[in-house]
């Protein structure tokens, strides 16, 4: 178990955060999607695009000591880019980023959550009480659109 705390990321965090989610890409979906595919998702989260995304979502971080290990975001009333560094992963973080996030989404009124879950997430996301929406093939990754209340 590692001890993280969870903060607004700034605009000085994007680079970390896009390698971050690339690495996690490259290692966590390769079983679930193709190369093509692998780079597809990877080209969607370039320093420049993520920072892009950071003036429309509220991002957050998670920080192991001085090191970013996991990121999650929050937009149009949608969980986006929910990301552990696979090092860290099944060690919790990845469930505190999101009850985190549903906790900052109901203090902005929200009352339920949706995402778009890629196939490797699924279970995890399910586990977390989402529930499956339909099933959204896409040419950078086919996913799951999954929802769940918030009150």
């Amino acid at each position: 178990m590692f001890a993280i705390s969870i903060h607004p990321a700034s605009e000085a965090d994007a680079s970390t955060i896009a390698a971050l989610i690339q690495r996690t890409v490259r290692i966590s979906n390769a079983a679930d999607y193709d190369a093509v595919t692998i780079a597809a998702i990877c080209n969607n989260f370039t320093p420049a695009l993520v920072s892009e995304k950071m003036r429309t979502r509220d991002v957050f971080i998670a920080r192991s000591g001085n090191n970013i290990c996991g990121t999650i975001s929050l937009g149009n009333g949608k969980l986006h880019s929910l990301f552990v560094d696979p090092d860290h992963q099944r060690s919790g973080i990845g469930r505190d980023l999101a009850l985190y996030l549903e906790g900052h989404a109901r203090n902005t009124g929200l009352t339920e959550l949706h995402l778009s879950s890629s196939l490797t997430a699924r279970s995890f996301y399910a586990r977390l009480g989402y529930r499956d929406i339909r099933f959204e093939p896409r040419p950078d990754g086919s996913t799951w659109l999954m929802v769940k209340l918030l009150v």
